[in-house]
């Protein structure tokens, strides 16, 4: 099962005060996660600097400036000598680079430090490049080794804290609070390794719970044990396998079924069960087995619950992510699934999280028909004979900025011979209002139609697409099916599939 994965580094978050986020103490009432704590926590200025050569780097890798790049990534080790990204970065660049022997000086260094998210050299597209050397497999098993030896601190309930560590008088109080250390933790992401992580954030949610319990106690609404099963599912992002955290947050959903809760919060709880064991591994070996555990909590919830339409959704998509998945004989079942619970939310998210572009193209072909920013209405039938990228993207979008020189230059060179841009903007109106976004568009030679609607994440097109990250492109041939998506539509691959879509025109 594919996953998409981002740079941490790549993202600058906004800086705060740093406050210590680890080191709980629980009670005996549930089984404490075992202390692999992170060895140090950094201030707001360090982990800025760390992010910002990261950053840079990756500029230069776009260049591309190889030379640069290493220079910036290995200056990363001296702000921060046992950050988690300087190894990997730099094994990333020399590999693009070419340079195999020297990118494997840093991917050995990444598993003697203790790296254990294996999923990055199974889907990072620079590793990727080194992938088939015979040195590769034994990094991997070391890497996987690191990961499963230390997964079992993480398969423990959610510990207990005797009190609050801070009190509050109001829910906006607790809010910012929240809110604030949650953002430090979350920079810490960039140094620390998967594992050392995922523990800080399962001690921090005990931490918020606790402060949540001890705000709520009179409040008969305030169900405890159901507030650990939605913390501890809060800990890993759905774009990502779970792995052990999985079991952490099956103990709680059993726990709490063993208390009898109504059949609202059961539905629920069994749904996130069902949850844990469809995001458990990206092991085509495990795969089978967990879907097949994840039916029995996922049967279990009650029709007519808006976690059945979600339940029968995310049922449909383990089996179109199943490692033997017969994708053709599924799209007319999976496409009255989503227009029966498109509005769902959690059906939403599972499918633009598991299955991203896939899932246009499974849904395929999807009108657009909408007016573009000219008043004009889009419709597929527009571009019939042509070959036309629908690009999902936005001003704010820094991916879609660093891809956008890219995308004017192939429309640039192939519009005269059949080739279109329609962009599908996922802007603010309240943050850019459509004159500044005609101004934008003008002044960066996006020369084609466009269509905004000034809803953000909110836009139309975006939902009926499943969107669910940005850059989003489809390639549309000139016949009306889909030519290209994901990565064969980004950096110099989108000239090539926009070259063979082209030939079926003069075919």
């Amino acid at each position: 099962m594919k996953r998409d994965f981002k740079r941490v580094g790549i993202i600058a978050l906004c800086a705060l005060m740093l406050v210590t986020v680890i080191g709980i103490g629980c009670s005996e009432q549930a089984t404490p996660v075992a202390k692999v704590q992170p060895t140090k926590t950094y201030d707001e200025e360090t982990l800025t600097a760390y992010s910002d050569l990261a950053n840079a780097g990756y500029k230069f890798m776009e260049e591309p400036n190889y030379d640069s790049a290493i220079a910036k990534f290995t200056e990363m080790a001296t702000v921060i000598p046992d950050g988690k990204l300087s190894n990997f970065n730099l094994a990333c660049a020399y590999a693009r680079k070419g340079e195999a022997d020297q990118a494997f000086v840093y991917l050995n260094k990444m598993a003697d430090a203790g790296w254990d998210q294996s999923d990055y050299l199974e889907y990072d597209e620079d590793i990727q490049l080194v992938s088939e050397d015979a040195r590769f497999a034994g990094i991997a098993e070391r890497i996987k080794n690191n990961e499963i030896s230390k997964s079992s601190s993480l398969k423990n309930r959610m510990p207990v804290l005797e009190t609050a560590p801070k009190t509050f008088a109001s829910e906006e109080e607790y809010k910012e609070w929240a809110d604030a250390e949650s953002l430090i933790l979350r920079r810490h992401s960039q140094v620390w390794n998967g594992v050392e992580y995922s523990i800080a954030s399962i001690e921090f949610a005990a931490k918020k719970l606790a402060c949540q319990n001890e705000l709520k106690k009179d409040d008969p609404e305030f169900d405890y044990g159901l507030e650990r099963v939605r913390g501890i599912v809060q800990i890993k992002s759905i774009y990502s396998s779970w792995g052990a955290v999985s079991h952490a947050v099956l103990a709680e959903v059993d726990a709490y079924m063993a208390t009898n809760p109504e059949v609202a919060k059961a539905n629920e709880a069994n749904f996130m069960g069902g949850m844990a064991w469809s995001m458990k591994s990206t092991d085509d070996a495990t795969v089978d087995a967990n879907f097949a555990k994840a039916d029995g909590y996922l049967d279990k919830i009650s029709e007519g619950d808006d976690y059945f339409g979600a339940a029968q959704t995310l049922k449909m998509v383990n089996k179109l992510e199943a490692p033997n998945a017969d994708k053709d004989a599924l799209k007319e079942e999976f496409r009255a699934l989503t227009e029966k619970y498109s509005e769902v939310r959690w059906a939403k998210r599972v499918i633009g999280s598991r299955l991203g572009g896939t899932t246009a193209e499974l849904l395929w072909p999807l009108e657009l028909g909408m007016n573009d920013i000219d008043g004009k209405m889009t419709m597929l039938d527009d571009y019939k004979g042509k070959v036309v990228l629908i690009d999902f993207w936005a001003t704010w979008c820094g991916p879609c900025l660093a891809e956008l020189p890219n995308v004017v230059e192939t429309f640039e060179k192939y519009n005269d011979k059949g080739f279109e841009v329609l962009s599908i903007s996922l802007d603010y109106e309240n943050r850019k209002d459509l004159e500044s976004y005609r101004e934008w568009i003008g002044e960066n030679k996006m020369n084609w139609r466009h269509i905004y609607d000034g809803k953000g994440w909110g836009a139309e097109l975006a939902g009926k697409y499943f969107v669910s990250s940005i850059p989003a492109a489809y390639l549309i041939g000139p016949d009306g099916s889909m030519a290209a998506t994901g990565e064969d539509c980004r950096g110099a691959k989108l000239a090539e599939s926009v070259e063979k879509a082209l030939a079926a025109i003069s075919n």
